[in-house]
């Protein structure tokens, strides 16, 4: 009889190794593409559209307008700018930034920016993994890449929207893993970045509600939205005004104009409207695998098409850059129902 050889232990580790170092050169090869992504779109996008030079004086005029609660001599709703005077922590961020470094103020907006954005590609992409094959995760995160571009136009300064779209992945995260504690610290931040995630507590009592804990979640729900409020409260106390057509209109006048503006830039736009163009895909996979998903990515499509609807009566619809945490929000059942598609026999 021959005796057994018994493995060595560089024999043993060697495929752990390997794995290890599989694992290392794909997560490199992604953060590469995520840098690859940011640069082309801040670089090739932004440069031409809100950091071009044409803007900029309009984009530190309104700087300084936040930055003091200073209201733009053309007005808050001339500028374009209602409702942004409590939108501080952006503008207060490259504010330090620039007193601590030097750099010009444009500068710190476009690195906060630009950190941001890859920031949102890699957290999106950590998200999606959750659901979806690595494949299918890139699938995902290339399209978002691509729906982005949607976002640098039609207005010149908007500081905000990729810091709070980081904050609405980071707390969607947390809700799907039941992570109260975090979220509640997370809220107040999120809210002096932008206010409109005042709503993600409704997203928390719609994934964890059931009979068993309805008392606990709705208890857990009411803090969180009492904090998200608090915090936007104290921020209009401090910081009031900002909003003109109030003074000068009714909100039920404000609404209507606002939805008839809407509707004539979808008939000017047709089928180039950005919101038709970033949403329509998304929407028509996810409707496909809605019934394959489970209860959070189904509660989550039907939050994020909800969401559809204050921003159409309350803001510039056009403006993609305010619906991307509805993308975000839609993509991993939109993947589900791509998968299906494409192998319909699984």
């Amino acid at each position: 009889m021959h005796a057994t050889t018994m493995p060595s232990f560089q024999e043993l580790a060697m495929p752990v190794v390997e794995q290890g170092s599989r694992s290392v050169f794909r997560a490199a090869l992604l953060v590469i593409l995520v840098a690859m992504l940011t640069v082309t779109l801040q670089q090739w996008v932004g440069t031409l559209s809100i950091y071009s030079d044409a803007v900029a004086e309009k984009r530190l005029m309104l700087h300084d307008a936040i930055l003091h609660n200073r209201r733009p001599l053309e007005g808050w709703h001339e500028f374009g700018a209602d409702r942004t005077n409590v939108r501080i922590f952006t503008v207060y961020l490259a504010q330090g930034l620039h007193r601590a470094t030097g750099a010009s103020v444009l500068s710190a907006y476009k690195l906060i920016e630009t950190i941001a954005l890859f920031s949102v590609f890699l957290g999106l992409f950590a998200y999606l993994r959750a659901w979806t094959p690595p494949s299918l995760a890139l699938v995902g995160l290339l399209y978002f890449a691509v729906v982005t571009t949607l976002t640098y136009h039609f207005y010149f300064f908007h500081p905000w929207d990729h810091p709070s779209l980081l904050c609405w992945i980071i707390g969607a995260m947390f809700i799907r893993d039941g992570r109260f504690v975090p979220l509640m610290w997370l809220l107040p931040i999120a809210v002096t970045v932008k206010w409109d995630i005042i709503v993600l507590p409704c997203l928390y009592w719609l994934t964890h509600c059931s009979r068993d804990s309805f008392k606990l979640v709705t208890l857990r729900t009411l803090a969180l939205g009492a904090v998200a409020i608090a915090t936007l409260l104290v921020l209009a106390k401090s910081f009031p005004g900002g909003a003109d057509r109030l003074e000068t209109a009714s909100l039920w006048d404000i609404t209507r104009w606002q939805v008839s503006h809407n509707w004539q830039q979808f008939l000017a736009l047709h089928i180039s409207y950005p919101p038709l163009l970033a949403f329509g895909l998304p929407l028509v996979f996810a409707s496909y695998g809605f019934r394959l998903a489970g209860r959070f990515l189904r509660v989550s499509c039907l939050f994020a098409v909800a969401l559809f609807f204050p921003l159409m009566l309350n803001s510039f619809f056009v403006e993609t850059r305010a619906q991307m945490m509805i993308l975000a929000l839609l993509l991993p059942t939109a993947l589900v129902g791509l998968s299906r598609v494409l192998e319909p026999n699984n």
